[in-house]
């Protein structure tokens, strides 16, 4: 019963109506300076339960699950509903092994089906921690919890992640990253450098392949696989790559003028790849000269392939149908499958570094990319090794009948002006054997 007076209006206020647990009002009144550890449970999936079984059967979910943690917890601790489907564990000063066993016991709970209304439900839970001194706010404390359960949640399902300062530093640097990379071609900071790709047979650089780089006046270099993912998720991915695309159509017109006839391949990003606006872009850029078309080759990594397999595969073929190449990236990194040659509409495969780099300390890798060889053979590619960066790595591939080789045995990335320069040493180089 509920009276409506100041007291009894309190009291409700701290309590979730649903589950009955103490809720983010009831934890913020409650908290106090002393040493605590606070655990944050982000429950997965619950979104799909609710769109299949409905919000009624949602909310039975929910209370299955706050009664699962109570008995886990038992006396320990508190746990707290603080939105949604997210709870909060307070532990007072508890000994951390104690927290880590009863966590585990979560996990191992949620690894079990909960039965709701006599549905079996299967679901994952991660679970991020921090360990307060005492002398924090608890609007910190939750913030560093937070910080942990994302962490959890970036490294899979089912895990315990306790909070470290580099997680929070990490985060700091991203937001910077972010932040500068929007201004960075305003600034002049990008550029294009042009790595060459050497072809055994012809004995002679027929590819180059263009490579961004970013000198930032408070970062340094940054490299492209930490400002790469963040520019794909913040959207500015799509100016970067029409940067990309308008100066390899630049570097191409300069090296033909030079009397330099070569294809020049650009990594395609994943959300460029599900951007229906780059095949416009593209076609706009091919109709004011053709023979450009020919000798341009996108590179792809499977994994973009596989985030929206038909749509991607579509849009890849629409690509080819303008004289476009397409080039598989890192093969043998991730998810590749041998089944993908046969189905994906590309014209080269290129070898993950790792497999050149240990080929000759493990057996595996080298058996791999014999195969590799001899089924793009077959299958009309072309196949590039990439990481060579030995004379004794270029002389196997080139007994076992590798296509084309690139790495820093053959050459690091230049700016096209002395590009020229550089492909005049390693042709006069491979006339030495290199």
């Amino acid at each position: 019963m509920i009276y409506l007076n100041n007291k009894k209006y309190l009291l409700f206020g701290y309590y979730d109506y649903l589950t009955n647990l103490p809720n983010r009002y009831k934890l913020l009144s409650s908290h106090d300076k002393g040493k605590c550890t606070i655990a944050f449970i982000d429950v997965g999936n619950f979104k799909l339960i609710n769109d299949t079984y409905g919000h009624s059967f949602g909310d039975d979910y929910l209370k299955a699950i706050a009664n699962m943690l109570q008995d886990i917890v038992g006396n320990s601790g508190v746990v707290f509903r603080f939105s949604g489907d997210e709870f909060i564990i307070r532990f007072d000063q508890k000994e951390k092994n104690l927290v880590i066993e009863i966590l585990n016991k979560i996990i191992e709970g949620f690894k079990k089906a909960i039965n709701v209304n006599g549905k079996e439900v299967f679901t994952t839970v991660n679970i991020g921690v921090y360990e307060s001194n005492g002398n924090e706010s608890l609007d910190d404390i939750l913030r560093k919890a937070d910080i942990a359960v994302c962490e959890a949640k970036r490294r899979g399902k089912g895990q315990i992640v306790f909070y470290e300062q580099k997680m929070e530093d990490d985060i700091r640097r991203k937001a910077l990253i972010s932040n500068e990379l929007m201004q960075s071609l305003k600034r002049d900071e990008i550029r294009v450098v042009y790595q060459p790709i050497f072809d055994i047979n012809k004995a002679k650089v027929d590819m180059i392949e263009a490579l961004l780089r970013w000198d930032n006046v408070i970062l340094g270099n940054v490299s492209p696989s930490e400002f790469i993912p963040i520019a794909e998720e913040n959207g500015y991915i799509h100016e970067l790559g029409k940067y990309l695309i308008n100066e390899v159509y630049r570097a191409f017109n300069y090296l033909n003028s030079m009397g330099l006839n070569i294809c020049i391949s650009a990594n395609l990003s994943p959300r460029q790849l599900t951007d229906d606006k780059l095949k416009d872009e593209l076609n706009g850029l091919l109709l004011k000269d053709m023979d450009f078309a020919k000798k341009v080759i996108l590179e792809i990594t499977e994994t973009q392939i596989l985030s929206n397999e038909s749509h991607n595969i579509d849009m890849l073929n629409k690509l080819r149908g303008l004289g476009i190449k397409i080039a598989l990236d890192d093969f043998g990194k991730g998810f590749s499958s041998l089944n993908n040659l046969a189905f994906y509409p590309v014209d080269i495969i290129k070898i993950d570094k790792i497999f050149t780099q240990s080929m000759f300390e493990n057996e595996k890798a080298k058996n791999i990319i014999q195969i590799l060889i001899f089924a793009s053979s077959k299958l009309g590619y072309k196949l590039v090794a990439e990481g060579v960066e030995t004379r004794e790595q270029f002389e196997y591939l080139k007994t076992i009948g590798c296509d084309k080789v690139q790495g820093y045995y053959i050459g690091k990335p230049v700016d096209v002006h002395v590009l020229i320069d550089e492909i005049k040493r390693i042709e006069s180089g491979a006339n030495k054997n290199l």
